[in-house]
């Protein structure tokens, strides 16, 4: 059948929007109709080539989307025709499959396990999971990546009872955003909230009983050590990013039990230096693989803790853009304009 997709010809260009033929799904795949996609900063990085070389060029992008199964290749037994999914790069049960490039004039456009930047994608079986109807195909998408990795990084990584525990959170994006929604239902004696976007900082306070520390203010360091203490945290969580986030994470615990957890990975090359000692006296850091879930299991979870429209939208997408606008949501979510930025696929829709 033939789809219109977005790819990637080049590092550092747009996202080219073409119209392809794909083939049917093969033994354990997926077709999916994608009705919205989320867009991730993974995808930043890979179309600025800060992941390295890539040898998979041209090749099809996306990791989080909502949609309606068309039709199921030989063997697959999780969903029908018809079922209503989220698609996430966070695999679960089912046949691993590698969909084949596809040929488009007398060259090969690479697609993984998952793409989801187009009006269908051919999807490897242990990618896609069965939601509710009643679930909104808007809302689903960021059950894909965003929402389970941020509250995976607490309800996984972190104990229980939070009720004595000062928490500090690096990152605002949506995984932050995620975290900090189940944080503040954890109830921490204290949540200590920092990032570089006073408007996201003033989302974060509107949510509840939470201190916010804007890191591009000339008192940051100062605040920072004020508010984890002498002692420092018991808990910090970076969802930023970067190698600075993680690092200040991690300096801001305190020894003998601290824990430093983070989930978003900086670019290719870059390190964390830490010293040694502060491993000896008891701080711990851990990653945190798309929050520990198991989507299969727990998606119902997830959708009751993020179970209104305002909640959702206010913390995880500011705009959806129509799929033909994909370049400008790109542009527009690089320079911080909107929080995570959602496409609408259905490419008659230009408003």
């Amino acid at each position: 059948m033939r789809t219109r997709v977005a790819v990637l010809e080049r590092l550092n260009q747009d996202l080219s929007i073409m119209e392809l033929e794909i083939p049917l799904p093969r033994f354990g795949e997926v077709l999916v109709k994608i009705e919205y996609s989320g867009i991730c900063g993974s995808q930043l990085m890979e179309i600025s080539g800060s992941r390295g070389e890539d040898e998979y060029l041209p090749h099809l992008l996306g990791h989080e989307a909502s949609g309606i199964v068309e039709v199921v290749g030989d063997g697959v037994t999780k969903v029908s025709p018809g079922d209503h999914v989220v698609v996430s790069w966070i695999r679960g049960n089912g046949i691993a499959s590698k969909p084949a490039p596809i040929s488009h004039n007398e060259f090969l456009i690479g697609r993984g396990a998952i793409a989801t930047f187009g009006e269908h994608a051919v999807i490897s079986e242990n990618c896609v999971f069965p939601i509710g109807r009643e679930i909104p195909l808007k809302h689903a998408a960021l059950f894909g990546c965003a929402i389970p990795t941020g509250a995976g990084m607490v309800l996984n990584e972190l104990p229980d009872d939070l009720s004595a525990s000062t928490v500090g959170l690096f990152g605002l994006g949506g995984i932050g955003m995620s975290a900090l929604h189940v944080l503040i239902e954890k109830k921490p004696k204290k949540i200590i909230v920092v990032d570089v976007s006073q408007e996201k900082l003033e989302i974060a306070k509107s949510l509840g009983l939470v201190c916010t520390i804007n890191a591009t203010d000339s008192g940051y360091a100062t605040a920072l050590q004020r508010e984890s203490g002498t002692e420092g945290f018991d808990f910090t969580l970076d969802a930023s990013g970067t190698v600075r986030g993680i690092s200040q994470a991690f300096d801001s615990v305190k020894k003998f039990g601290g824990k430093c957890v983070f989930a978003s990975h900086p670019e290719l090359g870059q390190k964390i230096a830490l010293d040694p000692f502060d491993l000896l006296t008891g701080k711990e850091i851990k990653g945190s693989w798309g929050g520990g879930v198991n989507l299969d299991k727990d998606l119902p979870a997830l959708f009751r803790i993020f179970d209104e429209e305002k909640l959702i939208m206010a913390l995880l997408s500011s705009k959806v853009y129509p799929f033909i606008f994909i370049n400008q949501a790109l542009k527009d979510f690089k320079e911080g304009l909107v929080l995570r930025p959602m496409l609408r696929m259905d490419f008659n829709d230009t408003h």
